[in-house]
């Protein structure tokens, strides 16, 4: 834990429509929701912050009535190392934030947008490079049109990536 720090919790969730996807392809879809949930965040907070994010992230695959809902939970602390120099910097709202009341980490559209666009071009290269399992049910996905459509219906989807201090 780093001395003066806040936390902040930081949940990437898939939406409902990969949820089912992702039962049959277990390990290729937990390492695309962590790949893309940190790419999507290192991205957002080294553009908004300027410094070198940390996170400690717990993959969760069920909700509290056990049914398929992916998300990751991240523990992210406020402050890094500078990405030039040798300063340690702490994340600041800009002057317009709504939430500008001292507890501020990434825009949260930003950080939706970022985390979408990564897991969708990450979920394409899965399928055109034969690694996901598209049977039974998902048959349907291997028709290239059908493919295309339900990538882009995903692409119109709200991500859920929200964050709160803890």
């Amino acid at each position: 834990m780093l001395p003066d720090a806040v936390y902040y919790q930081v949940v990437f969730t898939l939406p409902s429509e990969l949820s089912e996807l992702a039962q049959f392809n277990r390990l290729v879809m937990s390492d695309l929701l962590f790949q893309s949930a940190w790419k999507g965040f290192r991205k957002t907070l080294r553009s908004e912050q300027d410094y070198a994010p940390a996170a400690m992230m717990v993959l969760h695959t069920w909700n509290q009535r056990l049914q398929p809902h992916w998300h990751v939970h991240a523990l992210v602390p406020n402050a890094g190392p500078s990405r030039e120099g040798f300063q340690w910097k702490q994340a600041t709202a800009p002057e317009l934030a709504e939430n500008s009341d001292g507890f501020y980490l990434v825009d949260a559209n930003s950080l939706r947008e970022s985390f979408r666009r990564h897991a969708i071009a990450h979920l394409k290269r899965l399928r055109q490079n034969g690694k996901l399992k598209l049977e039974g049910k998902f048959a349907y996905f291997q028709d290239d049109a059908a493919w295309d459509r339900f990538c882009d219906e995903l692409s119109q989807v709200d991500w859920v990536s929200q964050h709160r201090e803890k």
